[in-house]
């Protein structure tokens, strides 16, 4: 009879142990989320100032002919000053602007919605 109360303390032991395994684990898988969480994907931000895009004006992004994506206030930089076209800043593709007004770039609609 000591030998059957013998292996279930063993079993009530070993289950205890990984249920505390589990636990550290879960709470460590937790934090880990947290943390990736407060990093925003780079879809997410301007190639340029990083700002997480917004659906406020100057913080929209834009789409460059390249595909590449700027925000609004970025575009205004960018654009050289009563140019009609800007530069893509990451490989140097041309973006013509009509009326001379980074406004006037196409935003994308796919990023508003997604935030």
């Amino acid at each position: 009879m000591t030998s059957v109360f013998s292996v279930k303390l063993y079993i009530l032991t070993r289950v205890a142990a990984l249920i505390a395994k589990n636990l550290v684990i879960s709470e460590q898988l937790t934090a880990g989320e947290k943390a990736k969480n407060r990093v925003p994907l780079p879809w997410k931000t301007c190639a340029i100032c990083l700002q997480v895009y917004t659906q406020t004006r100057y913080r929209t992004s834009r789409l460059l002919t390249c595909g590449h994506m700027l925000c609004l206030s970025c575009c205004r930089q960018v654009r050289e000053h009563s140019s009609q076209y800007l530069r893509c800043p990451i490989d140097q593709k041309i973006t013509n602007v009509i009326g001379c007004e980074a406004e006037n770039l196409r935003k994308n609609y796919l990023v508003i919605n997604i935030m």
